[in-house]
């Protein structure tokens, strides 16, 4: 097992350098209303353990039950070869229709699944900012139809490449804040703040 594997960090409270992020997500998953969710910053700053974290603590041993996980970067670069062999999407791959077709029907298939002793799912989206703009533009209309009972969440080094949700019909959050706090290393800020539908957090400072 690799040292970075066996010391990785398995609730939020263990997640070094965040504070301000990790205080948020532990709020929205004590409070079970997790809102749609972008967050990013660098290789190594924790996103991903700290989302995973979050969702454990939201669902608990039902967590993997309630949550769908792209992994966006090998989904967009394989393409179409990935849907034929992805246990998320084999099952779903009709080889009749394009690549969006079949992407966008899976997407839709997820999100319409009942979540499991729990009022809302999870589509979560690793490396976001490789997504194409069609795909983006068709999750967005997935967004609106299903927010009552899916979440979307978002993790990439690169915000600027994501689009931001349509404000309205989106939002299962009540009432947008801005925070801005330095992390435990003092070298650079993390800030949460409303963007156009969802929370957005960026992580900075290495954590662990």
């Amino acid at each position: 097992m690799f040292w970075i594997e066996k010391f990785r960090p398995s609730s939020l409270d263990e997640v070094q350098g965040q504070e301000r992020v990790t205080e948020i997500l532990s709020m929205f998953a004590k409070g079970k209303n997790l809102p749609h969710l972008l967050i990013s910053g660098p290789q190594g700053t924790g996103k991903t353990v700290s989302v995973e974290a979050a969702l454990r603590e939201l669902y608990g041993e039902t967590w993997t039950d309630n949550v769908t996980i792209f992994h966006t970067a090998d989904l967009m670069e394989q393409g179409r070869s990935y849907l034929e062999t992805d246990e998320t999407f084999v099952h779903l791959y009709k080889p009749d229709e394009s690549f969006l077709s079949n992407l966008k029907r899976a997407i839709n298939t997820y999100a319409s699944i009942r979540p499991i002793n729990a009022e809302f799912k999870v589509l979560w989206f690793e490396d976001a900012h490789t997504l194409s703009h069609d795909v983006q533009h068709a999750l967005r209309r997935t967004m609106e139809r299903y927010s009552a009972t899916c979440r979307f969440v978002f993790c990439t080094t690169h915000a600027s490449s994501v689009i931001p949700p349509s404000v309205h019909d989106v939002s299962p959050c009540s009432s947008p804040r801005s925070h801005g706090t330095r992390s435990r290393a003092g070298l650079y800020p993390s800030l949460i703040h409303w963007r156009s539908g969802m929370w957005s957090a960026r992580m900075n400072s290495v954590c662990w």
